[in-house]
């Protein structure tokens, strides 16, 4: 084929490079969420892909809405809206993947701030590696000085794992993820609208592993999760183990699972009031641990630990 074939039959370049979709569940966080915004529209692809936001807004009054169109006005990049009525994060992420038109799906809070190279990271990895999807960490970034009870029982910090790692099911979440989209292209493979406050992701996870899928960890591919006045509280952090633990029995109830839980919190209890002359650090640590197993024992023996926990605000 000589040159002037090539000029009369050129190459569709945009149809050539694929599409990441970034999917963002917001409930009346517009700061956080304007920053968002703003920082995803200087993502960077090195031509790798293109780059389409999709916003959808679980309060049912569209408080997101005047945000997100201010951004959407001015950005390089195509931003979408729309809203899920129900307060449902689940349902709320099965609209993320209607309304996306990516063949790569990713999700990030609307508590986050993405650097320039977030996205290149991850589809780079996910390419090497091979797999359905990537994951990376999330570190915290607090608006005002941590309490010296917070950093040194390191209640807001997640596990690291090294790059290129198989994970398990466990190790999973929406937070800091990029997926091909064929991973939820059947209605059976969205997120399950039983889990509507929290836990959805792992569920989704590990039912697409036990289909086949597999997912990596990426290191290099952190983000920083603002941290509020409201969670440097004792009490955001034990509300969200017992969220947390209720959920790890809905996902995989067993017997073993029962007596070990009954055993850790028999243990905890004792150990509590001697780890308390440790220090603040050593007692919050493990108060949230108690507070795991704590709501994993409620939710087995039929206690809806969400409404509980509404009931007691």
């Amino acid at each position: 084929m000589n040159s002037s074939e090539l000029s009369d039959n050129p190459v569709n370049v945009a149809t050539a490079v694929p599409e990441i979709s970034v999917g963002i569940i917001t409930f009346k966080r517009p700061r956080m969420l304007a920053t968002l915004l703003e920082e995803l529209t200087r993502q960077e692809s090195d031509g790798l892909f293109q780059i389409s936001i999709v916003v959808v807004d679980n309060d049912r009054e569209e408080s997101a809405r005047e945000t997100v169109n201010a951004i959407a006005r001015r950005s390089p990049i195509p931003i979408s809206y729309d809203v899920e009525r129900e307060q449902n994060l689940s349902l709320a992420r099965n609209r993320c993947i209607q309304n996306a038109t990516g063949e790569y799906l990713a999700y990030i809070d609307d508590d986050e701030i993405p650097p320039a190279r977030w996205l290149v990271t991850l589809y780079q990895m996910l390419v090497k590696a091979g797999v359905d999807g990537v994951l990376g960490p999330v570190y915290p970034k607090f608006e005002i000085e941590a309490p010296g009870w917070l950093t040194r029982s390191r209640a807001a910090e997640r596990p690291a794992l090294p790059t290129g790692r198989i994970l398990n099911w466990q190790e999973t979440r929406t937070g800091n993820v990029l997926m091909k989209k064929t991973v939820c292209a059947e209605p059976g493979n969205r997120f399950d609208p039983r889990f509507a406050s929290h836990g959805e992701d792992r569920d989704f996870f590990r039912r697409a592993m036990a289909q086949g899928a597999r997912f990596v960890w990426c290191a290099e591919a952190a983000l920083p999760e603002i941290q509020p006045a409201e969670r440097l509280r004792r009490r955001f952090y034990f509300r969200r183990a017992l969220l947390r633990g209720s959920v790890s029995w809905k996902q995989a109830p067993s017997l073993s699972l029962l007596i070990k839980t009954i055993g850790a919190l028999v243990i905890y209890a004792v150990a509590l009031p001697f780890l308390l002359l440790g220090g603040q650090g050593w007692f919050m640590r493990y108060a949230v641990k108690f507070c795991d197993h704590a709501g994993r024992l409620l939710c087995a023996v039929g206690v809806n630990v969400d409404n509980l926990l509404k009931l007691l605000s």
